[in-house]
């Protein structure tokens, strides 16, 4: 985790879909269903095999977008935000598998199964993320908060006006 890997005292993650039915659902199936059948990769699998029809149909109608922001509030309150924002979840989840596969191949991962949070796993960032943030929306990496709230000029390199 970030709070083993990094050393950070306190970590927050948030997540959420849209339509908010789907966040609901999640919730309850939490609560109502044994730890027991929740940890099951039978279970999950059967589960996704049978309400796949239902997620293809309301992908259809509101589409598979999706959407990161993360912020990092450093020891002296200065806080950073990162945003990543592409309009197909699977086309984005392909391209940072194989952003990872390519940096594994060109041997800039080390041996060994890491977090993603873990220092050195990634050596050559800048190739890694052109590659993992290809035809996203918005890709805005070490941002003042503000600044994800404007329309931004990529320039090139990392840089934003």
């Amino acid at each position: 985790t970030a709070h083993e890997a990094l050393g950070v005292p306190s970590v927050s993650a948030y997540f959420g879909t849209s339509p908010g039915i789907w966040n609901f659902m999640m919730q309850k199936m939490g609560q109502v269903l044994p730890l027991s059948l929740l940890q099951s990769r039978g279970f999950a699998d059967g589960l996704a095999q049978a309400i796949m029809p239902l997620v293809v149909a309301v992908d259809k109608l509101v589409g598979t977008s999706t959407a990161m922001r993360i912020d990092v509030r450093y020891a002296n309150d200065k806080t950073s935000s990162s945003l990543f924002v592409h309009n197909d979840t699977a086309f984005a989840a392909g391209t940072a598998t194989a952003a990872f596969a390519a940096a594994v191949l060109r041997g800039g991962v080390p041996a060994g199964v890491h977090y993603p949070e873990d220092e050195g796993v990634i050596q050559d960032y800048e190739a890694f993320f052109k590659l993992a943030a290809a035809k996203a929306n918005t890709f805005a990496v070490a941002q003042a908060p503000w600044r994800l709230e404007q329309v931004q000029l990529r320039v090139g390199m990392g840089l934003y006006f």
